[in-house]
């Protein structure tokens, strides 16, 4: 009975049903991934994810042979979760079933309200702004006391002027004690003599450092590489810019 029913579908008609399925159960598969130099999760991510802030999807499949995220070498497999994944399918809860309205109970009389004998709470003092705020906007003359401490490497869209509420990525000195939720103030060395005509700096004039805004750590990436956001700008930021801590020299 079998074949008789093969014989009257057609094997092409079979074979091409066949090949559909295969072709829907191989969607969502993992790839692999043989590093070359100068690869990090990061990039991979945005290679193969679309967005280099899923490094961490791609770690947690290779943790048992990078368990370092920073550290990956020429040569090394990776495997690569699939960008086509498809979700189970939830079933559809069925219909509660409403319950009969129940009439509301008749409140009793209320008492007359006793007499408050406690004293009357003093109001708690309006939240003052943060200290690091009134730094942004002020340039120091650059004579070299002020020491970085790290500086903005890029920003996770690639646009090269960033603005408060953009993410990025900031290398920190080792020996920085910092945390997630810790501020670094953003500045950058400028020449106040211009050229107004052509907008340019000139040579002679005066150089000073200049506090652009500020980052908030949000999620450390490596030993020296954190997330960040940029918390408020006065001039757009830059790769290349510098950080200090609030208050430091």
């Amino acid at each position: 009975m079998i074949i008789t029913l093969m014989k009257k579908i057609g094997l092409p008609a079979i074979a091409a049903a066949f090949t559909a399925v295969g072709l829907v159960f191989g969607e969502g598969r993992s790839k692999t991934h043989v590093v070359v130099d100068h690869d990090t999760l990061w990039d991979l991510s945005a290679k193969y994810l679309g967005s280099p802030w899923k490094w961490n999807e791609i770690w947690d499949l290779n943790r048992a042979g990078v368990p370092n995220p920073d550290l990956i070498y020429p040569g090394q497999e990776l495997e690569v979760p699939g960008p086509g994944a498809a979700a189970p399918e939830e079933e559809e809860p069925e219909p509660a079933v409403e319950p009969e309205p129940v009439p509301a109970p008749v409140p009793p009389a209320a008492a007359p309200p006793a007499e408050d004998s406690r004293a009357p709470e003093t109001p708690e003092p309006a939240p003052q702004a943060e200290p690091w705020r009134k730094e942004i906007g002020r340039a120091y003359p650059h004579d070299g006391s002020m020491k970085a401490s790290g500086k903005v490497i890029r920003e996770s869209a690639g646009s090269a002027l960033m603005e408060a509420g953009d993410r990025v990525l900031v290398r920190l000195d080792r020996r920085a004690e910092v945390g997630p939720g810790t501020v670094l103030l953003v500045y950058r060395k400028r020449n106040f003599l211009l050229d107004k005509k052509k907008g340019v700096e000139l040579d002679g004039g005066t150089y000073f450092d200049d506090i652009l805004g500020a980052v908030i750590l949000r999620e450390r990436r490596s030993s020296t590489k954190w997330a960040a956001e940029i918390a408020a700008v006065n001039t757009p930021v830059e790769p290349g810019d510098l950080l200090k801590f609030p208050g430091r020299p």
